[in-house]
């Protein structure tokens, strides 16, 4: 500590979208002075990839551009942190219940196969990898963190890999069948056992309290019938072992508190089961959808089935596509559609239009989010304010209203 203030080994900053330009700039210089050397900052991401030189004009820092998918980028190990399975710890020191935090989030693809202009993965991404093993991760992930209840896939074009089939039957071995129930494992106790055994004490000090927040907010909720002396009996125990304040709670208090915890926690934790879903994130390709292709999707308890329809020219194979799932029971879609790049508000309408009939005439549900075109590059990529040749203020203006309504 120099001067009050406290120096880190290193920082990494991620980068996301290019119209957070001066937010990200921002954060950039702030974390310049709480390292000894500019070397020992880290840039990475996706603006970072998208328009390096501009940042490094900026802030002097060089960024690092693309993928972290080789051994040896920042230290002399063989780890390829790309492939590394998310710290899900982290969910727990951010001030917001992260919606995603009991999905397992993975990738069995990396890349894709078509080069849209519109799209940022043919830059970051520039090599289709057909098929990525995920069973290790799923199992380190379960026995990290227990286990997850929904299966989050942020594949940028599954449908693409030669693959497909063995990634399907992979996932419903991993136990995602459609008449799969998922029970609520005790994290409690996965994370004593963790943090007895000396695994990052610190974050799993933090999960552990925001487990005893949570049993505590419910538990009083409920009131379970004739649970009153052992809701007393609990917060005396947080409150003995000075259990009930993030800047309190210990390693030597939690293991006090433990026997007499671990029972009430038991008994009174959520044990009800519930339906699985297995969620593409990232949309799937109409283009790429065949009968079979549809069929083996409809094995997945997948929900909702993100397809996407970025321009009018692809109407013909989304039609299709959505014909199909609703052949195969597959009645929840949901898709983005991109607006104010080479279409109209016409053509716009015209999408929206045919989604609303095919849910009439399927009998189906999809739920349409029009998502706003932003260059990638060059200055109209900081900022939002970006209008497409056939759109104008009013046009823009006119989405924005009805998104914050719908």
């Amino acid at each position: 500590r120099l001067n009050e203030i406290f120096f880190w080994d290193r920082i990494y900053v991620t980068t996301l979208f290019t119209f957070y330009w001066t937010t990200t700039i921002k954060c950039i210089h702030d974390a310049k002075q709480y390292v000894l050397d500019e070397n020992d900052l880290f840039v990475g991401g996706v603006m970072a990839s998208l328009i390096p030189n501009e940042m490094e004009n900026e802030t002097g820092v060089k960024p690092i551009s693309g993928l972290l998918d080789s051994p040896g980028q920042f230290d002399q190990n063989d780890i390829i942190i790309d492939d590394l399975p998310p710290d899900y710890l982290m969910l727990d020191q951010i001030d917001y219940e992260y919606p995603a935090k009991d999905s397992y989030i993975t990738f069995m693809t990396k890349g894709c196969t078509r080069t849209c202009s519109f799209c940022s993965v043919p830059k970051i991404e520039p090599s289709y990898r057909e098929y990525v093993p995920t069973q290790s991760k799923i199992d380190y992930i379960s026995r990290s963190f227990g286990r997850k209840k929904n299966l989050l896939l942020m594949d940028n074009n599954v449908l693409a890999s030669p693959s497909f089939p063995k990634i399907i039957d992979e996932i419903l071995s991993m136990g995602f069948t459609k008449d799969a129930l998922y029970t609520p494992e005790n994290n409690f106790e996965i994370y004593m056992e963790l943090l007895k055994k000396g695994e990052d004490d610190k974050s799993y000090l933090i999960s552990i309290y925001t487990i005893l927040m949570k049993f505590k907010t419910e538990f009083n909720k409920k009131r379970y019938k004739g649970s009153r002396t052992d809701y007393d009996k609990f917060l005396n125990i947080l409150i003995e072992n000075r259990l009930n304040d993030r800047l309190t709670i210990s390693k030597n208090g939690l293991m006090n508190a433990y026997d007499d915890l671990s029972p009430i926690i038991q008994k009174y934790r959520k044990k009800s089961k519930r339906k699985i879903y297995v969620d593409f994130n990232q949309g799937t390709d109409a283009r790429y959808v065949t009968d079979e292709i549809m069929r083996k999707l409809s094995k997945l308890p997948i929900r909702p089935l993100r397809i996407a329809f970025d321009y009018i020219g692809m109407k013909d194979a989304y039609v299709k596509a959505v014909e199909l799932a609703a052949k195969y029971k597959i009645n929840e879609l949901s898709n983005y559609l991109l607006y104010n790049y080479k279409d109209s508000p016409n053509e716009l309408w015209e999408r929206m239009k045919i989604n609303i009939d095919l849910s009439n005439k399927l009998g189906i549900e999809i739920f349409s989010f029009p998502m706003k075109y932003i260059p990638l590059y060059g200055e109209e990529s900081k900022s939002r304010t970006y209008i497409g040749p056939k759109w104008n203020k009013k046009f823009i203006r006119s989405i924005q209203l009805i998104l914050n309504v719908t």
